[in-house]
């Protein structure tokens, strides 16, 4: 697919408790943590394609520096 048949995209990251825009299930391991790795696969399950992955770096409440996980997905929507 090229980038400009892409018309929906989904942003997701490891920070937890996500639900798939697609369908509202719920994106997480069995111990409740949002692993990214089944984010993603899901997304492809549902003909998007990874078209993303990296940090992103944010401060935590105490001014401390947090990072994550983050994938951009895409996909040629009706």
């Amino acid at each position: 697919m090229a980038l400009q048949d892409i018309r929906k995209t989904v942003c997701i990251d490891s920070s937890g408790g996500w639900q798939c825009e697609e369908c509202g299930v719920p994106l997480t391991t069995d111990f409740g943590e949002a692993a990214i790795d089944i984010q993603i696969n899901h997304y492809r399950e549902h003909a998007y394609e990874l078209l993303h992955v990296g940090q992103q770096t944010s401060l935590d409440s105490s001014g401390h520096p947090w990072q994550r996980t983050v994938a951009v997905l895409g996909k040629n929507s009706k």
